[in-house]
């Protein structure tokens, strides 16, 4: 039970959404726009973005979301239920769009910069994308497969000149000739239709309602009580759920400043502009943590202001985190656990428990329930591993479009099965120990790679590492390790034998070790094991 169940217990009641039984807090907003309004009303000349040199109040992204989402409907008919699509990074014109999309009732398509074209087109296609705001280096990928996008009516370049066939993004921000009228927006309405990172087939757009964000915004509130005066660097890619929800959705939610960071990633501006907008707050993946105190400026940068960092994807180091602590003494670390299909968070491990429980992906947050079931469904112990069943509020409407996979998603009344093998100890934490499909089977010896990696990350030369299954004529699969040693550090395949040997049984060494500069990863941060197998096959 969560550390927040007992003092919550008054404001959270029972209810039906969706054909779904489902505990909700009492008090909350209907949608995200009214969201936005009440910060707008509270807040009108705070600050709630900066981007490079430039700011915009309350006030000011009201006024141009009102013209976008106005000149949307009037030059394009973009109507409530309608998808627009944003192609682009960590940009300004992204905030814009996506307050102006909320706005007006329209669904947001949040789309990976890093896809290959033919992905990209697949997408559009699948979700129906009435208007597109790109990049002309995204475009460029795109406009030659403009003929197959028969339900684009639009395009518009948010950066840089206009390509021949698109528009600039800036016309929709200026003053519309008919108002954006009333639109009534109601909680069950579609609000991200986000796809997911398709590793295994095509890609899934997990379509999450105004309903699903609203919960996650409050589970993260009852977290994190956040502040008005709060100020979060947003250095994750802002088309990622974590991007859209656990900061922009977040910061918006208590009035709160985004400092958006440009893409890609750099460690020496994160820490610069820590130390120039007094951030207090970050959300990042292991690798980034790793990234920002491996750099030189991580112990000359003022980053006092800092008071709590979360963390998702994967399970922080404790090393990570006693080096963190130790440069800033009384910063708080929460490591979240959920999935694009839970609208961002369902578990979290509180502060208090950083060092006591390192790896531990938490306790259910307040509105969550959580099941771990045998291959039979039938619920397993305290301690046995099986795959873990969510089922909340937070738990998305459903794919788009694809009914075959929805019945084998969301079963029972609501529960969904996350594909993630996981057991739950004694005292009610949740530990993932694998994706099911990525465990590996040694002659009938079930391996949970997330065991194998938490030890070889404790070796002191290991940056990060990915364990995967081998192919093995005699055991069907064996251990294979892909490290990538610190900067200045030479490692051997028998260093990291001897180590994990020490600490593992022998059926768990790794038989294979490789040594990588870096791991492929998706936007999330999360290691794309699917397309390291190919490279290493292709290798």
């Amino acid at each position: 039970m969560s550390d927040h169940m007992g003092l919550l217990e008054g404001l959270l009641t029972q209810e039906n959404h969706y054909g779904r039984s489902v505990r909700v807090y009492k008090e909350r907003p209907t949608h995200f726009h009214e969201v936005f309004a009440r910060s707008c009303r509270l807040y009108p000349d705070k600050t709630a973005l900066v981007y490079r040199d430039r700011r915009w109040t309350y006030r000011e992204l009201d006024e141009l979301s009102f013209a976008c989402a106005s000149n949307l409907r009037a030059r394009h008919q973009v109507r409530k239920g309608d998808r627009v699509a944003l192609l682009i990074g960590n940009e300004a014109e992204f905030v814009i769009g996506a307050l102006a999309v909320h706005r007006m009732g329209a669904v947001l398509v949040p789309l990976n910069t890093r896809l290959l074209a033919r992905e990209l087109v697949y997408m559009l296609n699948n979700s129906g994308t009435a208007v597109l705001v790109t990049t002309p280096e995204q475009w460029q990928k795109l406009a030659p497969f403009i003929a197959e996008l028969a339900a684009l009516r639009a395009v518009y370049m948010a950066v840089g000149p206009a390509a021949p066939g698109t528009l600039p993004f800036a016309d929709l921000l200026t003053p519309p000739v008919e108002p954006l009228p009333f639109v009534s927006i109601a909680e069950g309405d579609p609000i991200y239709l986000t796809y997911t990172s398709g590793t295994t087939g095509l890609p899934k757009g997990a379509c999450c309602t105004h309903f699903n964000v609203i919960h996650s915004m409050i589970n993260f509130q009852v977290v994190k009580r956040f502040r008005p005066e709060e100020i979060t660097l947003l250095g994750v890619p802002i088309f990622h759920i974590t991007g859209l929800v656990a900061q922009f959705a977040q910061m918006i939610y208590v009035g709160g400043t985004i400092v958006l960071q440009p893409q890609p990633f750099r460690a020496a501006v994160a820490l610069e502009l820590i130390e120039r907008e007094r951030v207090s707050h970050f959300f990042g993946v292991p690798t980034i943590f790793i990234m920002l105190m491996s750099s030189p400026d991580f112990q000359t940068r003022d980053i006092a202001s800092l008071r709590l960092v979360a963390s998702g994807g994967a399970p922080l180091p404790p090393d990570v985190v006693e080096t963190w602590t130790t440069r800033q003494p009384g910063i708080a670390f929460i490591n979240f656990y959920g999935l694009t299909e839970t609208t961002s968070p369902a578990t979290y491990l509180p502060d208090a428990y950083k060092l006591k429980k390192p790896g531990s992906a938490g306790l259910p947050l307040p509105v969550t329930e959580l099941r771990v079931v045998g291959d039979d469904d039938r619920d397993l112990g305290v301690g046995e591993v099986g795959e873990l069943l969510i089922k909340g509020p937070e738990v998305f409407l459903g794919y788009w479009n694809n009914p075959e996979a929805n019945e084998k998603a969301i079963r029972d009344g609501g529960w969904f099965y996350t594909g993630d093998l996981a057991r739950i100890d004694p005292d009610g934490f949740l530990w993932i120990m694998d994706r099911k499909k990525d465990m590996v089977n040694r002659g009938g010896e079930k391996i949970y790679c997330a065991e194998v990696e938490n030890v070889i990350y404790g070796h002191p030369g290991v940056l990060e590492v990915a364990v995967l299954g081998k192919p093995d004529s005699f055991y069907g699969e064996t251990v294979l390790a892909v490290v990538v040693p610190r900067p200045g550090v030479t490692l051997t395949a028998a260093d990291i034998t001897a180590w994990t040997r020490e600490r593992l049984a022998d059926y768990k060494v790794p038989a294979t070790v490789e040594f990588r500069t870096d791991l492929p990863r998706n936007p999330g941060g999360k290691v794309m094991k699917q397309v390291l197998r190919q490279e290493l096959q292709a290798g």
